[in-house]
C-alpha cells in the first residue's frame, strides 16, 4: 500500500516511504480506524502531526491522525486515528430536526450543523429511501444519523480530493451484485471464501420494546412495540426522546408516534449474522466493493444468504499484506 500524509490544511504532502506495519478498516456505514507503525527517524518525526490526513493511494481512503505515540526504547512512532467521515462528530445536532426522506433530510441536517467545519456535501443522487419520520437532536452528528442510514441500507463516506484540497461527505448505495452472469458468490466449497468465519450472534437481540413517554400534562405512559411471547420474547426498555406532545395532537396520535419510535429502537438490536472471509485485493474495487450486495454460501453449515459487504480490513507488515471482508452484520467482539 502506498501511504501519503497531508498536513491538516492539505497544503503539505509527504510520502511514507516505509511503514513497519499498518492496519486499516473501511466501513459502509460506520467509522473506520487505522494504526500505522513507523521507524522513529528524523524524517518521520518531522512529518507526523495531530489532525494530519493519512491517505491510502490505491484505495482512495483517507483518515485523520488522532493520536501519536513516540516509543523511544523501540525507536517507533505509532499513529492511530479514524476515517475522515468521523470529522462530522466534531459537531452536535443543536436543534431538533426530522428525517423521513433519507438523502434530502440527512444532507439538510448536516448543512444546518456544520458551523464552519470545512466539509462539502456531494451532489444528491436521487436516492429514494425513506424511513418513519425520526427526530434527531443532541448527540454527535454522525452518530445520530448512522442508525437511520442503516435502516435505509445507505452508506456514507468522506471523499478526499487533494488536488482541490477539499473533503466531501457523500451518501451512496452499494450495487446489487447477486443477479446475472457477473453475480458475486463467496462459496466455501468452491474455495472462494478463504479463512471463512461464520458468526451467528444473539447477544444484543431484542424483539419487544417498552417505551416510556409523557403527555403534555405530565402524565407518564408506556407503549409496546413487538409481539413475541413466552421463551422467544426478549425485552428492551427505552425512553422517548422525540418531540413532546404538540398542541392539538390527541393522546392516541401521540401514542402512535411513541410506538413508531419504540419499533425503531428494535432495529438496533437484531439477530445478527456475519460472514468474515479473506479477499482478493485485486478484485476489491473492481468485481465488488464495500457496500455491494453479494451471495454468501457454506453448504456444510447450511448457510446461504444475500448480504451486504459492510467492511473491508487491510493489513500489511514484513510478512506480506492481506484483505478481509465482513459480509452481513459486523462480527461482534463483546464475547471474545
Amino acid at each position: 500500500m502506498r501511504l501519503e500524509l497531508f498536513s491538516h490544511d492539505l497544503n503539505n504532502r509527504h510520502e511514507i516511504t516505509h511503514a513497519i506495519s499498518s492496519e486499516f478498516s473501511d466501513y459502509y456505514n460506520d467509522v473506520g480506524k487505522f494504526t500505522v507503525v513507523l521507524p522513529m527517524d528524523d524524517y518521520n518525526i518531522g512529518i507526523v502531526e495531530l489532525d494530519a490526513v493519512l491517505y491510502i493511494v490505491e484505495r482512495r481512503l483517507a483518515y485523520t491522525v488522532e493520536e501519536i505515540q513516540f516509543d523511544c526504547d523501540n525507536s517507533e512512532i505509532t499513529l492511530n486515528g479514524y476515517s475522515l467521515n468521523n470529522k462530522l462528530n466534531r459537531r452536535v445536532i443543536a436543534a431538533t430536526s426530522s428525517i423521513a426522506n433519507v438523502e434530502t433530510d440527512v444532507y439538510s441536517v448536516i448543512t444546518a450543523n456544520l458551523r464552519g467545519l470545512p466539509i462539502l456535501l456531494a451532489e444528491k443522487k436521487g436516492l429514494t429511501e425513506t424511513v418513519t419520520a425520526t427526530e434527531v437532536y443532541g448527540d454527535e452528528l454522525l452518530n445520530c444519523i448512522q442508525p437511520i442510514l442503516t435502516d435505509a441500507g445507505i452508506g456514507n463516506r468522506m471523499v478526499l480530493d487533494y488536488r482541490t484540497k477539499t473533503e466531501t461527505f457523500e451518501l451512496y448505495k452499494g450495487v446489487d451484485r447477486t443477479e446475472g452472469l457477473d453475480a458475486v458468490l463467496f462459496v466455501q466449497e468452491r474455495g472462494t471464501a478463504p479463512g471463512l468465519v461464520v458468526d451467528k450472534d444473539i447477544s444484543e437481540y431484542k424483539n419487544v420494546c417498552y417505551c416510556e413517554a409523557q403527555y403534555k400534562d405530565g402524565t407518564k405512559f408506556v407503549v409496546q412495540a413487538g409481539t413475541a411471547s413466552d421463551a422467544e420474547r426478549r425485552e428492551l426498555w427505552a425512553s422517548f426522546s422525540g418531540d413532546s406532545q404538540q398542541d392539538g395532537e390527541t393522546n392516541a396520535a401521540f401514542q402512535t408516534r411513541v410506538k413508531q419510535y419504540a419499533a425503531l429502537q428494535l432495529g438496533s438490536h437484531l439477530n445478527r449474522n456475519g460472514f468474515d472471509i479473506g479477499a482478493d485485493g485485486d478484485e476489491l474495487g473492481t468485481a465488488y466493493n464495500v457496500g455491494d450486495l453479494v451471495w454468501c454460501v457454506s453448504l456444510r453449515l447450511g448457510v446461504k444468504y444475500k448480504a451486504r459487504i459492510t467492511a473491508a480490513k487491510y493489513s500489511q507488515d514484513a510478512n506480506g499484506s492481506s484483505v478481509k471482508l465482513v459480509i452481513g452484520d459486523p462480527i461482534l467482539t463483546v464475547l471474545r
